[in-house]
């Protein structure tokens, strides 16, 4: 934000400059950057760590070297300018990168932890759904059992207020039935003789007797329970797809920015300070602009 701000009061005269000395900004960005990769962005600095010693890459490892490349290169500028300026190559930094790229990153896996928390969140709303016992109609009279011991043709009575036990077909009775956290039906629906009833809806009115269709673990609550849990766990045709071209998709962008860099170094001639600069930008830009998935 400062960074913005410096750029637009630069254009637009009216706008007061930024009230701090350049080198006590670029040191508090150095902090910035410092904290943002190797702690907040740590799984960038393993998944280096991990390509060196074992030859394991990922997208995460693309995002490290760039924005590795880019931290390292800033430090040296701010600490040793003195060096860089001797050997004629330029002082720029680069923690802008660092900040903006780990952040976006970090922001998209933290939307995607987000998604994932809502799951359990609506599973475990699921599950309160689930009734523990039924009131099963016998010849002996009424008897609760636990719901795993009511069989299908079961005829079970449900009062008001209950929670329906199991889906059912109504045999006797006429009640309204709260579908809402089932089917997203938002008024109580009508239920008489003959109609399905689904296992985890409420009834607000009468008594209803229905004739169990589907046992414990076999309902319409129970479905949509192990569709939630499915979608939950299973990844995607798309994600599946890049984590197979990963193992050969990052050598490849590594060795593509590696002579991108070299070739601003070797075939341009301009002045040593545009090279570096082009090499250095060209190289993180490759490396950087080769993750849309992991931005995405």
């Amino acid at each position: 934000l400062v960074m913005l701000y410096e750029l637009i009061a630069q254009r637009l005269t009216q706008l007061p400059p930024v009230p701090l000395p350049m080198m006590v900004m670029q040191f508090s960005w150095w902090l910035a950057a410092t904290y943002t990769l190797f702690v907040s962005g740590n799984r960038f600095i393993s998944a280096l760590a991990r390509f060196a010693r074992l030859r394991v890459a990922n997208m995460d490892t693309l995002i490290g070297v760039g924005t590795m490349t880019a931290y390292l290169y800033s430090t040296v500028a701010l600490f040793f300018s003195s060096t860089l300026t001797k050997y004629s190559l330029p002082v720029f930094y680069y923690f802008d990168v660092v900040v903006v790229v780990v952040g976006f990153v970090l922001f998209g896996k933290h939307l995607e932890s987000l998604m994932k928390f809502k799951t359990r969140s609506a599973l475990e709303s699921l599950a309160v759904l689930q009734v523990k016992h039924a009131i099963v109609l016998t010849k002996s009279g009424e008897k609760e059992l636990p719901i795993d011991e009511v069989k299908l043709n079961d005829l079970v009575r449900v009062k008001h207020g209950e929670m329906v036990p199991l889906d059912g077909v109504v045999v006797e009775g006429d009640s309204l039935i709260d579908e809402s956290l089932l089917t997203g039906e938002s008024m109580p629906v009508t239920k008489s003789m003959g109609s399905r009833v689904l296992g985890g809806s409420s009834n607000r009115a009468g008594t209803l007797v229905i004739k169990v269709s589907a046992i414990q673990g076999q309902g319409f609550l129970q479905q949509v329970i192990d569709l939630v849990q499915s979608a939950q766990l299973s990844r995607a045709p798309i994600e599946r797809l890049a984590d197979t071209l990963a193992p050969y998709f990052v050598p490849i962008v590594m060795v593509v920015a590696v002579a991108s860099s070299n070739g601003w170094l070797v075939w341009v001639s301009i002045t040593q300070t545009a090279t570096v600069q082009l090499a250095i930008q060209s190289l993180v830009g490759v490396l950087v602009i080769a993750c849309p998935c992991a931005l995405g």
